[in-house]
Order: C-alpha cells, then structure tokens, then sequence
C-alpha cells in the first residue's frame, strides 16, 4: 500500500460510522467502539434475557417386535418337528446360542436366541449375557420359511445393529451371522439349547 492510501474495508468502516455519528448520537460510541476496537456493544449483562431453558431429555425409542406368521399345515409339512404344537406343551420357547465361563473368574458369558411360538405367530428375542448382566432385545426383523428350513433375524440399531441369515433345524441354526456392520462370520453355528 502506498503512503495516503486506504484499503477498501478501512474506507467502508468510516464511511459507516459517520453515517451513524450523524443519524444517531446515542449509537456513535457503539460505532466508534465496533470501527476502532472490533467491540460490539448491547445491552448490559444484567439487561440480558435470560437463556431459554434446555429441551427435556428424547422418551426412549420403542421397538416393535417382529411378528412371523406359522401355520400349523407349515410346521406339519417341514422337518421342524420342535415347532409343532406337540412338541410346545412344556414351554412354548424354541432356544439357540452359545456360551462360557470363565475358568479364573467363573463369570458366564451368552448369547442366546428365543424364538416364542403361540398361536399368534413366532416372535423373538436375543439376549446377551454377561457376568451378572443380561441384556434382552426384541428380534426387529424376523422371516421364517419352515418348509425350507431357513430363517433371518436382526435386532439393535445403526453401530449395534446384529443380524444372522441361514439355516434352521431342530438342532441348530448355522449361516451368516453379523454381530455388528461389517463384522462377517459367514459359517458360524449356535446349537439348540435346552
């Protein structure tokens, strides 16, 4: 910049606060502060509005549970004897997973799913267990073909978000299982629990 000269933003910023000097005596020091020093000026704290309170905490999400329709001519039809009515007196629960113990601690570690068969239809569950903690959640996402003997389930959310696609028999479920995105075990069995 040569000696006398002014840059565009300083020329606009005096240009500004004359104008205000003139239109308005009680804004100029407001000006005269925001040009010279980079300051706003408003209210006093005290003259403040208070803030305005903070939203109340989101209700929790519900899940629906998914519904699976079994017609008894299916489950008379398939190979999937453990679904038939006969086979549910004692406990309406068909019930597969896996689990351990720890040798130094004894804590047990599961992962278990409950398939529920009434004449409503099928629904499930998986529940986690670990140590003294158990954690269930309703099986979203459900299909069942008994006469082909293959079954999908998901349940959780996004990151969470667990899902296995294969086979189902009366002894075992085996397939692709995914216990969270991106995490593939594409052979992984869980045997029936009685």
């Amino acid at each position: 910049m040569t000696p006398g000269t002014r840059d565009a933003p300083v020329l606009e910023r005096e240009r500004f606060a004359r104008t205000t000097l003139k239109t308005n005596g009680s804004t100029s020091l407001c000006a005269m502060f925001v040009i010279g020093f980079a300051v706003g000026c408003g209210p006093k704290p005290e003259d403040r509005p208070a803030p305005p309170p903070p939203p109340p905490p989101a209700a929790p999400r519900m899940v629906a549970p998914a519904v699976v329709s079994l017609t008894t001519e299916d489950v008379r039809l398939s190979n999937l004897r453990c679904f038939a009515p006969e086979s549910l007196k004692r406990s309406a629960v068909v019930q597969y997973g896996e689990g351990s113990s720890d040798t130094t601690t004894g804590d047990v570690s599961a992962l278990a799913f409950r398939f529920t068969i009434t004449s409503a239809g099928m629904t499930g569950e998986a529940v986690e267990v670990t140590g003294d903690a158990v954690e269930s959640d309703p099986l979203t996402e459900l299909a069942v073909d008994v006469r082909k003997e293959t079954i999908q389930f998901a349940y959780e959310e996004g990151e969470n978000r667990a899902r296995f696609l294969g086979a189902i028999s009366c002894d075992s479920l085996w397939g692709r299982w995914e216990p969270y995105p991106r995490q593939v075990r594409p052979n992984k069995t869980f045997k029936r629990m009685r």
